[in-house]
């Protein structure tokens, strides 16, 4: 589980992207399980599931996102 950390002067932002990930069913989006606020810290912790690699790896896995990087006319 990777923990997110939001200000909770940032709580609309916050409540928005619960809002999104608690509807979202798909195997690249990753899992949001719970959420706790921090009313003395101010700050809202979003529990989502761990993302392994870089977007970077996900992209070059499934592409040729290397190649366009060094010749972008093979677009």
């Amino acid at each position: 589980m990777a923990i997110k950390k939001i200000s909770y002067e940032d709580l609309a932002t916050a409540q928005r992207e619960i809002d999104t990930v608690v509807n979202l069913e798909h195997k690249n989006i990753i899992n949001y399980y719970n959420r706790e606020i921090d009313q003395e810290m101010k700050f809202v912790y979003l529990g989502l599931g761990l993302c392994e690699g870089t977007l970077k790896d996900v992209i070059t896995a499934n592409s040729n996102f290397n190649s366009l990087l060094s010749d972008p006319s093979k677009e």
